[in-house]
């Protein structure tokens, strides 16, 4: 056999361990063909990819010359040049012999791909999308330039388009595990999270090692609010790669949210020693209990988080987006009983001091702007939770019913999955828009649509939003009580609330200027009741008891409140207490824990019912005999819901709007029957309810007669007409003012 032959038939092994990854033995037999023809252009080129496959760019540029010398006439000689210059960055050396590829075969669709990628880095996205489409002009199944177009378009916000393009791949390459985590990222920004988790999944089938698909599966798992399935994704992110920096604070964030704290600590404190930064510095520090052990445990736990949060401030942190590098609110301090008016005012110095760019003030909000004689006030709103939520169910009504006369109404959300209520408020909404999910991009498109009012339904819930409403995006910024506490921000100019529901001094509480309306400010539905409903057998409560059911979240129960609970149980050794499972497993044995210690005696007699679907809690409400507001809380939708049955809710009025929605519901309907001034008479009232049926059946008879004007009420959204109006003129005046 010649050298030539041998050699043509070395080369066809090479390239069989070349493209099955054995690049070491390819490499060997490239450089014994080289010993039996030291010209041989296809061995010496193939030598140069090997080098740019390993990282060794120089060499592969000198290598791939060499052959290109000996024959310069090869297209894939010339494109693959390209490819190691622009490894190196050298963006026009690249484009020189990408377009060099082309002239020699203009059939070649390989170098447009690559032209692409040079534009996409020269940030000429526009320029990038047609090299692209001209690749698939001339392969139309080339899966890499539909993977590569989805990308570019991803870039540019065209998501839609962008999941076109990465179905497309997959449908040519239906093993890429790269398209796949493309794909499941964009449907993951896009709200569209069990479509992102079978992408995430399948990378992980495919090919187990990729730590980053089971940490995008867990931040899914995480956004539909399963933060124990999210917990379990980001360990195994971390058994594949010990060092992902991002999945130990992903964990520590899961922990978090289950009051896993100590645990919590130990997985940021391990992203810290990996990759330190501030916003880990700033969670580490900003630690609360959800549900706490005690009384004293919970007041040591704030003073420490006072005292981090005033040395933080003084340690000059810097962020560039603390929603991405946080990620977290003041969302529990809410439910500890206090005052959070200055340690709210702390927090938001600590972000405004480390992040300038948060307190972003848009154009229209810079100089004036009139509205035209006769013009409509557009007021928008903002909320991650304008859907089946008790945010939706607040404030679908108001955007409903606002005058279309005075009132232009645009709905800004998140990305996400639509549901009967959100597609309701779409319907009645002027305009919906649905805002990018980066904060710089969300106060761009919200700053052009010029707003005169930007309504908030609730800050303290959501991370996004809350970092989001430290812009000035419209001359007036409203919150109300979705969280039913201050923000402590000083870009929000008002709290939006009701004389029913604020005590004499309630001034204090706010950083905001308070609003007290006449009304409520719902226009809420009143509940359908659904058809079948359930039995008590269906909850697995006893038929011939008295159940006693406070059906709030589990960290709405004060450490005071279990006093209550054991005066209930003790006065009346029949009765029962049902509670409703936390959202997270911790959460019921933390407070079963405590009910262990704190009423030991009555254990036996709290019953912890299953979660329950939307139409199967309103059910679970019409079978109590009594409900419980907690201690220092109060029902919102639920009080609305309970209270469309006419079942009898025990309340006592905190010093708080939190604790006092319950009351100011009463307040509205005028029949004061449940409303307690002491524990003793909490304890009295609720007892009495359920011990005697005849004084049971009157009062609920009374609030089924007197609850119609908590439902569809005409008179709260004038309310909050007339002060959006006051709002706006005020603003007006101060800028005709002269400095």
């Amino acid at each position: 056999m010649s050298n030539p032959e041998r050699a043509k038939a070395f080369l066809a092994s090479a390239l069989q361990k070349h493209v099955a990854g054995n690049w070491a033995e390819a490499e060997q037999i490239y450089r014994e063909i080289l010993t039996l023809e030291p010209r041989h252009a296809d061995a010496i080129h193939l030598l140069g990819v090997i080098a740019h496959q390993t990282g060794k760019h120089d060499i592969a540029i000198e290598q791939i010359r060499r052959a290109i010398a000996i024959n310069p006439s090869v297209a894939e000689f010339h494109n693959n040049l390209g490819e190691a210059y622009r490894a190196l960055h050298q963006f026009a050396e690249a484009e020189l012999h990408y377009r060099k590829a082309l002239s020699l075969n203009p059939a070649y669709a390989e170098p447009h791909c690559n032209l692409g990628a040079v534009r996409i880095a020269q940030g000429q996205l526009g320029k990038a999308v047609d090299c692209f489409r001209q690749a698939l002009t001339i392969k139309p199944d080339y899966a890499e330039a539909h993977t590569d177009l989805g990308s570019v378009l991803q870039i540019g916000g065209h998501l839609d388009e962008a999941v076109a393009c990465f179905r497309r791949a997959l449908s040519i390459k239906p093993d890429d595990t790269q398209t796949h985590m493309k794909l499941g990222i964009v449907l993951k920004s896009q709200g569209r999270f069990v479509e992102a988790m079978a992408h995430f999944h399948q990378v992980t089938m495919l090919k187990p090692s990729v730590a980053e698909a089971y940490n995008w599966l867990g931040t899914c798992f995480a956004a539909l609010s399963d933060v124990e399935q999210a917990a379990e994704c980001y360990q195994k992110a971390i058994e594949q790669n010990p060092a992902f920096a991002l999945a130990y604070k992903n964990l520590g964030g899961a922990l978090k949210d289950q009051s896993k704290l100590e645990e919590a600590t130990a997985q940021y404190r391990r992203a810290v020693e990996l990759a330190p930064s501030d916003g880990l510095r700033i969670l580490l520090g900003t630690l609360l209990p959800i549900i706490p052990v005690s009384k004293d445990y919970l007041l040591e736990a704030r003073r420490t988080y006072q005292e981090q949060v005033l040395r933080l401030i003084q340690q000059n942190l810097r962020l560039s987006d603390p929603f991405i590098e946080v990620g977290a609110t003041n969302f529990y301090l809410a439910y500890q009983g206090f005052n959070d008016r200055e340690l709210l005012r702390s927090v938001s110095r600590l972000y405004e001091q480390a992040c300038p760019s948060l307190s972003y003030v848009a154009a229209h909000c810079r100089s004036t702007h009139p509205i035209p004689s006769g013009g409509k006030i557009k007021v928008g709103f903002f909320s991650r939770f304008l859907c089946d939520h008790t945010i939706g169910r607040l404030m679908r009504g108001i955007i409903a019913q606002l005058s279309r006369s005075a009132f232009s109404v645009t709905v800004l959300v998140p990305p996400q999955q639509a549901d009967h209520i959100s597609e309701f408020i779409v319907r009645h909404a002027d305009d919906t828009i649905v805002v990018p999910s980066s904060l710089e991009a969300a106060r761009k498109v919200i700053a052009q649509e010029q707003l005169d009012i930007l309504v908030y339904p609730e800050i303290g819930m959501d991370p996004f939003t809350y970092f989001l409403a430290f812009s000035r995006l419209a001359p007036v910024q409203c919150v109300t009580w979705g969280h039913p506490d201050t923000t402590g921000i000083p870009a929000m100019d008002y709290f939006i609330s009701s004389e029913f529901l604020e005590p004499p001094d309630a001034e204090l509480h706010y950083s905001e200027r308070l609003v007290r309306l006449k009304h409520l400010p719902t226009y809420y539905y009143k509940p359908e009741r659904p058809q079948g409903l359930k039995s008590r057998k269906d909850f697995g409560l006893e038929e011939d008891r008295i159940i006693y059911l406070c059906p709030q979240s589990l960290f709405k129960f004060n450490p005071d409140f279990d006093a209550l609970i054991a005066g209930i149980l003790r006065a009346h050794p029949e009765g029962r207490v049902a509670i409703i499972e936390g959202q997270w497993k911790h959460f019921t044995e933390l407070i079963l824990r405590r009910f262990q210690k704190t009423i030991p005696e009555a254990m036996d007699r709290i019953q912890v019912v299953p979660r329950q679907s939307s139409q199967d809690f309103i059910s679970l409400l019409s079978l109590a005999d009594v409900i419980l507001d907690p201690l220092k809380w109060s029902g919102g939708s639920t009080t609305y819901e309970a209270m469309s049955f006419g079942i009898p809710i025990v309340t006592m009025p905190s010093e708080f709007m939190r604790g006092r929605v319950t009351y100011a519901c009463y307040k509205q309907m005028g029949v004061m029957d449940c409303v307690a001034a002491t524990e003793q008479e909490y304890v009295r009232l609720a007892v009495r309810l359920g011990t005697d049926p005849i004084y049971r059946a009157a009062v609920k008879a009374k609030l089924l007669n007197a609850n119609p004007v908590l439902y569809e009420n005409a008179d709260a959204v004038r309310d909050l007409e007339r002060f959006f109006m006051d709002a706006v003129r005020t603003v007006r005046r101060a800028e005709k003012t002269p400095a």
